[in-house]
């Protein structure tokens, strides 16, 4: 069975998009690319496409990137179910939840590139209010609440996400950061803000009241939540879920397990995927199947193998 993945935001820039756009010009095409790309533009007030390609500063703007990752998750998704290929599970890494759920059968795609503009620009607010950052920890489980707690004694600091065996990501302020990069073995994530922590409270409130007032469908397959690592058990609970998750930690681990264990035999990677790839394979083993779909050549391979 299939499982759909889409990654979040990070240093990775989704310009399949721009190119399935490209490629959906030709005659007979569907260009539904081009329309979610441009749906996302009008967003954010800038030429999605040309930014794609030429990539640079502007294109990693939280309040840009965001509902760019997420057109072009659900442009390749579309693209993907025309051919035949339909998830039995999806699930997404941060903001990549937002594209699962909708994948899932939930939201048209233009409702999840609006409610990724309106997260992308609240995450932007809030860490400009409130400044922060991320790190990459290194080591097993002991070390996490020893490297958090020395954090603690110069700023706020929390659990961003456990991302596999051995791989933690730590959020909060800069003193925070500063203090445990000096002492444990850890690397600055390229984020702008602190993502996952308590930095990020203020914004839970507004952004489930925003999720709850769309109107949702019943989800056609079984979607994996970030908050628990588990399946969603009730519908009406996700906007509670998916809001949370902006201050509290990705288990992104414990979802990768869950399924595999529920029957997820390959991993489908929508999006920019080199991040994600690894994280399966680091979590499930290196002969998993995993796709991806960084280019028009990987789309082309996917059709053919997972038809």
């Amino acid at each position: 069975m299939i499982a759909f993945l889409y990654g979040g935001q990070g240093s990775e820039l989704p310009r399949i998009g721009a190119d399935l756009a490209e490629a959906q010009r030709k005659p007979q095409s569907d260009p539904s690319a081009s329309r979610l790309l441009a749906v996302a533009g009008d967003l954010i007030g800038l030429d999605l496409e040309t930014l794609l390609r030429a990539g640079g500063p502007q294109a990693f703007r939280t309040e840009v990137l965001q509902p760019a990752m997420v057109a072009t998750g659900m442009a390749l998704t579309g693209h993907l179910r025309a051919a035949g290929i339909r998830p039995a599970f999806t699930a997404g890494h941060s903001l990549g939840e937002l594209t699962a759920w909708a994948a899932a059968g939930a939201l048209p795609p233009e409702d999840a590139i609006r409610a990724a503009a309106f997260r992308g620009n609240l995450m932007a607010r809030l860490a400009e209010a409130r400044p922060g950052g991320m790190l990459a920890l290194d080591g097993d489980a002991e070390r996490v609440p020893e490297a958090i707690s020395f954090g603690r004694e110069h700023g706020e600091l929390s659990l961003a996400a456990h991302n596999g065996p051995g791989a933690w990501t730590l959020s909060g302020e800069e003193a925070a950061l500063r203090a445990v990069t000096r002492r444990f073995p850890s690397r600055r994530v390229p984020v702008a803000g602190a993502w996952h922590s308590s930095l990020m409270r203020e914004g839970v409130a507004g952004f489930r009241a925003y999720l709850e007032n769309l109107p949702r469908r019943s989800l056609s397959a079984r979607f994996a939540c970030n908050r628990t690592g588990g399946f969603v058990v009730a519908d009406e609970t996700i906007p509670e879920l998916i809001a949370g998750q902006l201050a509290q930690p990705v288990q992104w681990s414990a979802t990768l397990q869950t399924l595999k264990a529920a029957g997820a035999d390959r991993f489908l990677i929508l999006g920019a995927g080199k991040f994600l790839r690894a994280l399966v394979r680091s979590a499930l083993g290196p002969e998993i199947p995993v796709y991806t779909t960084e280019t028009m050549g990987d789309v082309e391979r996917a059709l053919r193998e997972l038809a």
